[in-house]
């Protein structure tokens, strides 16, 4: 099952392992009941003041109809003369309302300014040109944790909050995991990332190896 989590279920801590499974397997999946309410909690949360740097645009509209929701897209596929690097870890389109919403995930990575921010930016443009979208998001969506800990640091040198917030033709949308998991209406699912959301790196290796002996 995708949604069993004991302290000797093998699992993987991979950002990829955690966005798959919510996103996939519950948030965002049609077959799942409450797929409705779900998109609603999920533009309230994007459309918020206070996950917007630099001002990230109109208000977002998604309809649970006509969005489509694919992983791991890449520029090339849209763009022949793109390098390899990925444009979105999850992109959201809805065409009838002419609209995508690129996202870079972050699980228990940092994020960096140059390489989750800047160069994704320069790929995202690439939707823009295409005439196809009026509206392009970028979005980066980290645990909250990291989320206060970059706006604490912001006059550290090296500040990736600062690099952004001083980008003023970047805009972004922030959002976290806990943003996410508040609405969650089934509890096995809500057990599983409540769960999951308080591991780290070092105990998921420590479980596994421990339980293997």
């Amino acid at each position: 099952m995708l949604f069993d989590f004991q302290e000797t279920t093998i699992e993987s801590e991979k950002e990829r392992n955690f966005y798959f499974k919510f996103f996939a397997g519950y948030y965002f999946n049609e077959l799942v009941p409450g797929i409705e309410s779900r998109i609603q909690d999920f533009c309230k949360i994007l459309n918020s003041p206070l996950n917007r740097i630099n001002d990230a645009g109109t208000e977002i509209e998604l309809s649970p109809v006509t969005t489509h929701v694919t992983f791991d897209f890449h520029e090339y596929l849209i763009n022949k003369g793109a390098d390899r690097g990925e444009l979105a870890d999850i992109l959201i389109v809805d065409e009838d309302k002419s609209l995508c919403i690129a996202i870079e995930v972050k699980w228990l990575e940092d994020w960096n300014f140059e390489k989750d921010i800047l160069a994704n930016n320069k790929r995202i443009k690439t939707l823009e040109k295409t005439n196809r979208f009026k509206h392009v998001y970028q979005c980066l969506l980290i645990k909250e944790s990291k989320h206060e800990h970059g706006k604490k640091k912001v006059n550290a040198a090296g500040s990736n909050y600062a690099k952004l917030s001083g980008q003023e033709e970047i805009s972004v949308i922030v959002i976290t995991w806990e943003d996410l998991l508040k609405n969650l209406e089934e509890p096995v699912v809500e057990k599983f990332f409540s769960n999951y959301m308080k591991s780290t790196k070092s105990t998921f290796r420590k479980e596994l190896m421990s339980s293997g002996k």
